[in-house]
């Protein structure tokens, strides 16, 4: 079969070798035949056990970066789309499972829907591979998590993630395009919004990883925040990415609107969080309410939800 070749972007640091070994055993299963794999070690202090690499991928070359810089996830992300020779491109995390079809799938859904991005569904395991949700899209209401592909999902996209990382395809010319990430918030979010932006993102109702999530990696709207002043900072605060967004889309319509939206946010204010209420549905009546929540409060419950 004569596909193009798809580079799969991973970025690790201090894997659980356990975890990843199954997660490349996953990689090297896949039935899309034109794949290579780039690896970033973002860890100086530690050097990459090449041998796993090399008894685990044997169906397609494989190159190690270990240049001993800690770039941060978002950055890693970046230099590892610049050296992708793939004509397409799939992000990959250290200790998920990609159920054999996941590439091949969505490669294919992107070309039929002549899409900028294709996204797939997710299945949700522990760390003993247990799986706790057969479909992360059938078991929510939130509309982050239930678009459909002809949606416009992009003004949405700018202010919560409509995909993780590891589930998104795209053309290496569509990503280039939305390079350099900015850092004030996950690559992930900003490629959603750019991608759909572009032109049209498809989802794949397909629950095509095994997203891994236990205590050493879960994440959340809370965690690391201690206070609502820093919730507001760290979570309401996306200027860098709005700025980003107007840069390359300078005939969106709606950037003045956006641009409101994320300073209502950072605010708090929850009367003038209502204009605000179809950008941020996902978000809306959470933030509304902590407005209304006092401090201590807060503070309670971020530490009941991630004790550290």
């Amino acid at each position: 079969m004569n596909n193009e070749k798809v580079s799969i972007l991973l970025s690790i640091y201090k894997p659980n070798k356990v975890f990843l070994k199954k997660q490349l055993r996953s990689l090297n299963s896949q039935t899309y035949e034109n794949l290579e794999l780039i690896v970033w070690n973002d860890c100086p202090n530690e050097r990459v056990d090449t041998d796993i690499f090399e008894s685990e991928i044997t169906n397609f070359p494989c190159k190690i970066y270990d240049e001993h810089v800690n770039l941060g996830y978002i950055k890693a992300f970046e230099k590892l789309v610049t050296l992708a020779n793939g004509e397409y491109i799939c992000f990959c995390d250290q200790d998920d499972i990609w159920e054999n079809s996941k590439i091949e799938e969505c490669i294919s859904a992107l070309k039929a829907e002549d899409a900028t991005v294709a996204v797939c569904d997710q299945s949700i395991i522990d760390e003993n591979d247990t799986v706790t949700l057969e479909s992360v899209r059938n078991s929510s209401k939130l509309s982050s998590k239930t678009w459909k592909t002809d949606d416009d999902i992009t003004a949405r996209a700018l202010f919560i993630c409509y995909s993780p990382g590891m589930s998104m395809h795209a053309r290496k010319s569509d990503v280039e395009r939305c390079i350099p990430f900015v850092d004030e918030t996950a690559h992930d979010r900003q490629l959603m919004a750019f991608l759909s932006a572009m032109g049209k993102a498809v989802f794949v109702e397909k629950p095509l990883i095994r997203y891994r999530r236990y205590g050493a990696n879960e994440t959340g709207t809370l965690n690391g925040v201690d206070s609502k002043k820093e919730y507001y900072l760290k979570r309401c605060n996306n200027t860098e990415l709005l700025r980003r967004f107007g840069e390359l889309f300078p005939d969106r319509k709606d950037i003045d609107a956006l641009k409101y939206c994320n300073e209502v946010r950072m605010s708090g204010n929850p009367f003038k969080l209502i204009k605000c209420k179809d950008m941020i549905p996902d978000l809306f009546k959470y933030e509304f309410l902590l407005a209304f929540c006092p401090d201590f409060v807060f503070k309670i419950l971020s530490k009941l939800l991630f004790k550290r």
